[in-house]
């Protein structure tokens, strides 16, 4: 992974985290640093054995040439990411199969100007090889997942995330964000800026809204349709569906489901491996 990219600076919030499903356990690891508390991990742990989220905290240590962020013992690198919390114990080998995905970059010196409350970038197809240990449950193999960092002045009023690998072995890859970001440094004005990517083998194709085309997304938190369409060319649709009962609170009025189902139409779905995350989602 490239290390050059996205190195925030005085950024109060700052995020990082990776997305796995290695099938029974899935699981999401977020290091965080926000003024309010000390530096910590929330780790989100979802199998039908146990499922839970599990809150650390430890000292932050600084960055060195193998690892972004480093919260006591537990470290996220561009190659490689380990830690214990709990009963939970994982060391994996990360190997990204697609280019960082650096959304304000994309769209040149306009998004790099435009004064959004966060920025993001993301490694939306990431390969894992390694070892997880989850009480007296062991996994060891490859799975896929993904890798994302956000920081900024303030978290997205309102955000809606997807990332599903649909077909691991013919390339199929998918990706959308929304979000209402504050303009400014003020609670107000709000824009809704986001994204829609999707890799289908070498073929890539990436919305950037509003910039490039329109990317909305509608319906119930546990049946949400996502549809990107550029301004110029044909659009693309991805519906998903989380069981009510996978949804984990994860503060902040974050729900988050790592087992939920994903299908872009046309192209190809996947079931029970899809992220699929709100903040202060509809009520219907």
């Amino acid at each position: 992974m490239d290390t050059s990219v996205g190195k925030p600076k005085d950024s109060p919030y700052q995020y990082w985290f990776f997305k796995l499903n290695a099938t029974p356990l899935a699981l999401l690891v977020d290091w965080i640093l926000r003024p309010e508390r000390p530096p910590h991990v929330r780790v989100s742990i979802q199998s039908v054995i146990s499922p839970r989220v599990i809150w650390h905290e430890a000292a932050l240590a600084p960055p060195t040439q193998d690892t972004w962020i480093r919260i006591g013992n537990i470290f996220l690198g561009p190659a490689h990411t380990a830690g214990q919390v709990d009963n939970l114990a994982w060391d994996l080998e990360l190997e990204p199969v697609t280019d960082v995905l650096d959304p304000a970059a994309r769209v040149g010196i306009v998004g790099r100007m435009l004064p959004l409350s966060t920025r993001l970038v993301s490694w939306p197809a990431v390969r894992f090889r390694g070892r997880l240990t989850y009480g007296d449950e062991v996994w060891e193999g490859e799975a896929w997942g993904s890798v994302t960092h956000y920081w900024g002045r303030a978290l997205p009023r309102h955000w809606f995330w997807l990332n599903a690998t649909v077909d691991a072995h013919r390339g199929i890859f998918v990706e959308s964000l929304v979000a209402d970001q504050r303009l400014g440094p003020l609670p107000w004005p709000h824009v809704r800026a986001g994204y829609f990517w999707l890799r289908q083998g070498a073929r890539e194709h990436l919305i950037l809204h509003p910039f490039t085309g329109r990317v909305e997304v509608w319906g119930p938190p546990d049946t949400p349709v996502v549809r990107a369409v550029p301004w110029h060319g044909e659009g693309f649709a991805v519906r998903g569906r989380a069981h009510p009962k996978t949804w984990q609170k994860l503060g902040d009025e974050i729900i988050n489901t790592l087992t939920g189902d994903a299908r872009v139409l046309g192209v190809g779905d996947c079931y029970g491996t899809a992220g699929i995350e709100w903040r202060r989602p509809p009520i219907y």
